[in-house]
Formats: C-alpha cells, sequence, structure tokens
C-alpha cells in the first residue's frame, strides 16, 4: 500500500471523478445523441473490447503464474546443489576423523576418485583440504612437503603473520588447481571470515564473493568458497573455545560460477530455452559489485529494459543469502500465446457489423427516445433509494484507488470528522495523517493484508477531528478491481461513529472488573470468617480447658500464662472485626467533601503515630507546601495514616530508616507520594498488595486490610494508587491521587 505516485516529477492525477451531472441524465443525453443505427452495436463492441481485455488478462496471469513457477524451480535446485556440496565436504571430514592414521596425499587421492566428483555434482571445480599451521611450525610443514617431492613448494602469500593456513590437498591435482597449491586462503579477509564461522560453529559455511586464485588472466569468473571444520581427534569440541583450540583444518571446494551453474542448469530438467532471465548475487543488497552470475543476458543488456515479469528470492545456506533476480521479458502482441485474444476481438467485430446491418432497418428514433427515458427512470430511482439508504445510516463513503493513492470521500465522511465538504484533500496520505499514532501501524497491517488477498475488513481505529478531539470510528471496505496478480486495485467501503458503543463497551468492561474484584474480596472474606476469626476462637476455647485444668491442680502461674494467651487471641479478633468494619464503612459513610489543608493533615496525623515513630527511630521528611484537595478530610487521613504505618513495620533492618512525604506534577494530577528506604517490594507482588488480606510477610503485625482501606478510599475520591519499587531491599514509594486541587 503506498501512497499517491507521482509520474517525471508531475502530481498524480486523481484516478477517482465524480462529476456533478447525475448519471441519469449523462445516459439520457447519450442515447439521444447517439444516431439510431449504431447505439447497440456500440454497445456490442464495447462488449468486445471489454472480453478482449479480460482475455488477454487471463492469458498474463498464465504467464506470470508460469514466470513464478521458473523462479521457484531455479532457486529450490540451486539450493539443493549447495546442500549437495555441504554433504559432500561433511563426508570428507568424517574420511579425516575416521582415519586411525595422517590422511596421505595417496588417500585423499584415493577418495576424491571414489567420489565420482563429475557424475555426481557436475560443475564443481574440486575437493581439497586446508592445514592450519602455527607460526612455529611453518618451516617444519615446508620442509615435509617439499620431501614430498616439491621442492618449490612454499606457502603463499610469503610474509610474516601469526598463523597460516596451506592448500595441501586439492582433486584434480591438475590443470587450474596446481594454482592453488600451498595457497594460505587464511591469509583473505572474505576466506577468512568464511574459514572463522565453520570453525566457530562446526557446520558448512560459504564465503562471499571472490576470485579463485585457480583463475587466469582470461575469461576470468565469479568465485565462492565452501568450508567444513576438522578438528583434532579425541579433543573436545562442546564450545567454541573449545572448537578454536582444537581445529586441525579445513575440507574445502572452491566453485567458479559459471561452471557451477552450468552444472546446476544443464544437469537437471530444466528447460533453458523457456528459463527466464536472471542474475545472481552475493549478499541481500543486489549491485554491480556483487554479482556473480548472469543467464539470458550479455554484460551491456539491462534486466528491466521491456521487463513485463520480475522477482527477487533469496537462497539462504547456514546464515549465507544470495540473492536471485528474474526477469522475463513482454512477449510481442502477434505471438501465438495472445492467440485467443486475437480470436476473441474478430468474433466481436463480425458481430458488430452484422447488429448494425440488422437494426439499421429495425430501430426507430422514437423507440430509443423511450429506451433512454426508461433507463433514466429507473436509474433516478435507484439513486434516490441509495442517496435515502445513506442518509439513513449516517454512515461516510470512500473510494480509493490503490495504486496512485488518490480516493472519494462521501460529504457525510467530512461531516463525521467534523469538516466542510473536500476541506482537506481526498487521498490516502491525507487520510493517514488523521489517524491516532497508536493505530496506524495495527490499521496499516490490516489494510496491507486486504490489499495483498484482495479481501474485506472491518477495522476500529481513532480519528483526529477538525477540533483536535480524538473520534473512535469504524471502517469497512473490500475489493471491487483485481490486478493479475490478486492484489486490490480499488476498494470501496464506509466510515461509521463508534464513540458511544466504544464508551459503553468501556463502562461494561470497567464495571466487570469491578464485580470480579469483588468477587475476590467476597471470597477472602468468607476465606478470613472461616479461617482468621476461627483461629482465635479455637485458640480461646483451647487455653479455657487448660485453665479450668489449672485451677483445679492449683497450677495458678499457668493459669495466668494461659489467660494472657485468651486475651491475645481476643485482642486480634477484635483488631480484625474493627478493620472489616472499617472497610465496609467506606463508601457507605463519605463525608461531604470539603477544602483539605493537606499540611495540617499530614501533621496532626504524625503528631498521632509520634509513639511508633519514637519507638522505631525513623526520620520523617515532610515536603514543604503540600497542595490542598477536596474530598474527605477523615478518609484522607486514613490513607496518610496507613501508608505511614505501613513503612514503619516494613523499614527492615535499616540502621537509618527514613520516610519522606511528598507530591508531584502529574500533567493536570497532584500526586502524593509516601516513601521509604526500607524491605522494598518484589515487582511480581506489587499488583497484589492492595488486595484484600494480602500480606507479604505472614509473620508481621497486622490484618492484612489496611492497604485494601487504602485503595477503596482513595478510588472512593475518583483517584487511583499504586507503588513503586526497584526489588528487594531498595525501599517504596506509594503514590496516590484524589481528584482536583482545591
Amino acid at each position: 500500500m503506498s501512497e499517491g505516485e507521482s509520474v517525471n516529477g508531475e502530481p498524480a492525477k486523481p484516478a477517482i471523478q465524480h462529476p456533478e451531472q447525475p448519471r441519469h441524465t449523462l445516459l439520457q443525453s447519450v442515447i439521444r445523441n447517439l444516431d439510431r443505427t449504431r447505439a447497440i452495436p456500440v454497445l456490442v463492441l464495447l462488449a468486445t473490447v471489454a472480453t478482449v481485455l479480460y482475455t488477454k488478462q487471463n492469458v498474463d496471469r498464465i504467464a506470470q503464474q508460469e514466470f513464478t513457477s521458473q523462479c521457484i524451480d531455479v532457486k529450490e535446485r540451486i539450493a539443493e546443489r549447495l546442500a549437495g556440496h555441504g554433504r559432500l565436504l561433511l563426508s570428507g571430514a568424517s574420511f579425516f576423523q575416521a582415519s586411525e592414521a595422517e590422511v596421505t596425499r595417496q588417500a585423499w587421492h584415493a577418495f576424491a576418485t571414489g567420489l565420482q566428483l563429475d557424475r555426481q555434482l557436475p560443475g564443481i571445480q574440486g575437493i581439497g583440504f586446508s592445514l592450519l599451521i602455527p607460526k612455529e611450525q611453518l618451516a617444519g610443514h615446508v620442509r615435509q612437503i617439499r620431501g614430498e617431492g616439491f621442492p618449490d613448494y612454499d606457502v603463499k602469500p610469503v610474509a610474516p603473520r601469526d598463523v597460516y593456513s596451506s592448500i595441501i590437498y586439492l582433486e584434480p591435482f591438475s590443470d587450474r588447481n596446481l594454482r592453488a597449491f600451498g595457497y594460505d586462503m587464511f591469509s583473505e579477509p572474505r576466506r577468512r571470515a568464511a574459514m572463522e564461522r565453520a570453525r566457530d560453529t562446526d557446520t558448512v559455511s560459504l564465503s562471499d564473493k571472490v576470485v579463485l586464485v585457480q583463475e587466469g588472466s582470461t575469461e576470468i569468473q565469479a568465485g565462492t568458497l565452501m568450508f567444513v571444520p576438522v578438528y583434532q581427534r579425541g579433543m573436545p569440541t562442546a564450545t567454541v573455545e573449545q572448537r578454536r583450540a582444537a581445529i586441525h583444518g579445513w575440507v574445502y571446494s572452491p566453485f567458479r560460477m559459471n561452471d557451477l551453474m552450468r552444472g546446476i542448469l544443464v544437469g537437471s530438467d530444466l528447460q533453458q530455452e523457456n528459463l527466464p532471465t536472471f542474475q545472481v548475487f552475493d549478499g541481500e543488497h543486489p549491485s554491480a559489485e556483487t554479482l556473480m552470475y548472469r543467464h539470458g543476458l550479455s554484460s551491456g543488456d539491462d534486466p528491466e529494459d521491456l521487463s513485463c515479469f520480475s522477482r527477487q528470492i533469496p537462497v539462504q545456506f547456514n546464515g549465507h543469502e544470495w540473492t536471485l533476480r528474474f526477469t522475463r521479458k513482454c512477449s510481442p502482441v502477434l505471438s501465438g500465446q495472445y492467440a485467443g485474444v486475437w480470436l476473441a476481438m474478430g468474433i466481436g467485430i463480425v458481430i458488430t457489423l452484422l447488429l448494425t446491418t440488422t437494426l439499421r432497418s429495425l430501430l426507430t428514433r422514437d423507440d430509443a427516445q423511450r429506451m433512454a427515458e426508461g433507463l433514466s427512470a429507473e436509474l433516478r430511482t435507484s439513486e434516490e433509494r441509495y442517496s435515502l439508504t445513506l442518509a439513513a445510516v449516517n454512515d461516510g463513503i470512500w473510494d480509493w484507488h490503490v495504486p496512485s493513492g488518490n480516493a472519494y470521500f462521501s460529504p457525510v465522511y467530512y461531516a463525521l470528522l467534523g469538516y466542510g465538504d473536500a476541506e482537506f484533500p481526498a487521498t490516502y496520505a491525507s487520510w493517514r495523517g488523521l489517524v491516532h499514532p497508536e493505530d496506524v501501524e495495527r490499521v496499516e497491517r490490516v489494510l496491507q493484508a486486504s490489499v495483498e488477498a484482495g479481501e474485506a475488513f472491518d477495522i476500529a481505529m481513532r480519528m483526529r477531528m477538525k477540533s483536535g478531539q480524538w473520534l473512535w470510528v469504524s471502517t469497512r471496505g473490500r475489493s471491487v478491481q483485481q490486478g493479475p496478480d490478486g492484489r486490490a486495485l480499488r476498494m470501496v467501503g464506509t466510515l461509521s461513529d463508534i464513540t458511544e458503543r466504544r464508551r459503553t463497551e468501556e463502562q461494561l468492561q470497567a464495571g466487570e472488573d469491578r464485580l470480579q474484584q469483588k468477587n475476590r474480596e467476597l471470597e477472602r472474606f468468607a476465606y478470613t470468617v472461616s479461617h482468621d476469626l476461627r483461629s482465635p476462637l479455637v485458640t480461646i476455647q483451647c487455653f479455657i480447658g487448660m485453665i479450668r485444668k489449672d485451677v483445679e491442680g492449683g497450677n495458678l502461674a499457668r493459669a495466668l500464662v494461659d489467660m494472657g494467651r485468651i486475651a491475645d487471641a481476643a485482642t486480634k479478633m477484635n483488631a480484625l472485626l474493627h478493620d472489616l468494619l472499617e472497610l465496609a464503612r467506606v463508601g457507605m459513610a463519605m463525608n461531604q467533601p470539603t477544602r483539605v489543608d493537606m499540611n495540617l493533615l499530614v501533621q496532626e496525623t504524625l503528631v498521632q503515630l509520634a509513639g511508633a515513630i519514637d519507638q522505631s527511630r525513623v526520620e520523617v521528611v515532610v515536603q514543604p507546601d503540600l497542595p490542598a484537595v477536596q474530598g474527605d478530610e477523615k478518609r484522607i487521613a486514613e490513607v496518610v495514616q496507613n501508608l505511614v504505618e505501613n513503612a514503619i513495620k516494613y523499614r527492615g533492618d535499616q540502621v537509618a530508616p527514613r520516610i519522606e512525604i511528598g507530591w508531584q506534577g502529574c500533567g493536570d494530577e497532584i500526586v502524593f507520594v509516601v516513601g521509604d528506604n526500607g524491605m522494598g517490594i518484589d515487582p511480581r507482588f506489587q499488583e497484589g498488595i492492595f488486595g484484600l488480606f494480602d500480606k507479604l510477610d505472614v509473620h508481621s503485625e497486622g490484618t492484612g486490610v489496611g492497604l485494601a482501606l487504602v485503595r477503596r478510599i482513595v478510588e472512593g475520591h475518583g483517584g487511583r494508587v499504586w507503588v513503586e519499587s526497584e526489588g528487594l531491599g531498595k525501599g517504596c514509594r506509594f503514590c496516590f491521587t484524589v481528584g482536583g486541587a482545591a
């Protein structure tokens, strides 16, 4: 999907026009001005033209399908051949690993001869072995190879370096391959990168485009090399470091691209005379520098000239990519491919001539007039019904020409967004600029899929109105014209205002969320009544029986201890009942909102908590000039008190515990903050701490109702509450809002 294209620098002309004159008037005018002997033959001729175009479209579509099939076939043959070469090199590496003694030149020759390379993989340049040579072993290596009957042998290029490699075996050992004997591939960056990749990953690796050392001064071809690592027997190779330490050398094959591709194409059942022209590039960015092979093209040809079809396909091999670019020129219009098109045109012309002769004696001007009036009346009635339908549903209409990006928007479309008729350009680009930034990617993804498949779509999104507000809309559309490849060329559809529907859905979702929250609280409440309240009762009942025995036995000291435990259980139960009743009253006993001086409220709260603050040796710092708010002063004081008590309770083992009370502006909101340097909260548990009876430390004091009470009070004021903590031992920041400033 693209925006409006331009031709020779000029803006693209609109592809969709909506003339002011009604269609029935145009039709009536046309028919009245037609010669009575030409009206129907002209229509037949138009039908003939449509048939010819449709036939040509089918011919082109079949040609496109054949072209695509051939492209995929060539790509699969290349991939299959590369995989075959990889398997061949792996067998060479296995030969080294399976040999109990050092692989000799004679053994390698026998192995390569047995592979029957020319028959199995025609076009291969050879198969060889490159030995890795540490710097300190170079002189001994050269003496050894010279002693095997090669007095002029040396590792090339001759220059000092930390590590060397040398091609010591290469079969067939004749002709061009003799030039590679002794060459250090590790000294050239592109070859070295592929060798290191094979070594580190223990897989077959393909190099970038190179010029092989086998090349002479004429008929130079692009080349590439394939490597498989050979490790020293008995050494571990589980990690990259172990593989680097164990590397012995590489089994490899050099390829001259023209010879390789000739072996692939000639050695298969592909009909080369019918193949499209194609090029092979190294990497994913085709260029003159990365061109490795061309088929059906001379060096001066431009593959894009007069091409009807083109396609670009990647070939992946173990992380290395080649790019195939295919093209096919247009067939001449007089070729046999278009025989059906010419036949359809000839038949249509003959029928047109026969109708012209026949109707000359039958059709009168009065007949044509009555025909025009009848058609005009039908069209007028149809258009009136269409207009009434659109007015009734209050939907905007759009018509989009995909290739050019031009469009048509109905007056209702503009009106839905608060604009006058045609107040912004009727183009895809203008429309896209009105879509909410958060919706653009999703909307374009759906549109792109719809265009590619030629299918209908239905999207909900936000669009900016002229006033700057965002309007929730639903746009529906479908393809009414498609190209040979199935892509949509023209799409039409409607635009509907769904703001009220979205608001209702959001309210229903919010209500459902609140209901689920209430249900969870009821479940926890039921659990608490059945467990947390029952536990103290069981304790009381148990120790009453023990006290009775203590009194009967005269053990008054133990009876006093048991009575203390009963008192503790009763105190715990009383605290839990108090917190539950307090939680239940929130929302039912909210006082009339008044102006609350937060500076005074915080100071009074800290006075009430002075004993706990002094006992825990907590330093409390209050930011000056806290803003005033509107709300229930008593309830807001409960929020501050619970958060400060919570900070004291979970101060941890801090040597210098500290609590900071302050505020910050966040847009139009006032956010109050109670922060501490205490135990902190793991991010996994931060969402659940405001639940009823949820306690991170089950052994801590309190009933687990405090933070649930805080949330209910804050939400009762139309605000929100949340916690921020980087993790355990890093403190917490409890943040809350309570509506607007006073």
